[in-house]
């Protein structure tokens, strides 16, 4: 917290040459910890850590895969498949870490700063990439369920959100037509089964 606080004081300092060695301090201390962690806790610090949404695809798509792990048995029947990461161990993770930081954060910035509802947001922006992902490896029962065990994780973000103006979708006012509204009706609804 101490080291990200640091990087923010830098970035608006206009510091870049600081900006880059905190940073760097910051991916090297990550990296050894996700060393420590469990694999589920590992995946969600490097998804966290990766701007690129495509590449947190790949990631989540190659961990949460099931993969042989064994071949078949002597008398026939289906090879032996299994995740790096369950996804059954992966909402009881999200929602633990949604817990640790938020309780971080109101400790350090208190309950009304917006870094807390940012941070939230962007674990939650993993979480619904996680949920589409699993949606297409083990059907839409899975992802379901997936999505009922981490509603309750998110309930103080979008408590937050709910109590903010809601900004002008730019589909609607700017005629980009049913695509723009499939997409905003999409979006809200996928929230909503958040």
């Amino acid at each position: 917290m101490v080291l990200q606080l640091n990087i923010a004081e830098a970035q608006q300092k206009g510091d870049g040459e600081r900006v880059q060695v905190l940073m760097h301090i910051s991916t090297v201390m990550q990296e050894e910890l996700e060393k420590k962690a469990s694999r589920v806790r590992a995946m969600l610090n490097k998804l966290l850590r990766i701007e690129d949404e495509n590449i947190r695809n790949n990631i989540l798509r190659d961990q949460l895969t099931p993969v042989e792990v064994a071949g078949a048995p002597m008398g026939g029947g289906a090879p032996l498949m299994a995740a790096m990461v369950p996804w059954e161990r992966l909402a009881p993770a999200i929602a633990t870490l949604v817990e640790e930081v938020d309780r971080q954060m109101v400790a350090v910035l208190g309950p009304d700063d917006d870094a807390r509802y940012e941070t939230m947001e962007r674990i939650r922006e993993v979480a619904k990439q996680a949920r589409l992902i699993i949606g297409d490896v083990y059907g839409q029962g899975v992802m379901d369920t997936f999505s009922a065990d981490l509603t309750p994780a998110f309930h103080t973000l979008m408590s937050y959100k709910a109590s903010r103006p809601k900004p002008e979708k730019e589909g609607a006012e700017s005629g980009a037509g049913v695509e723009g509204a499939e997409e905003a009706a999409a979006e809200d609804a996928a929230a909503a089964e958040e």
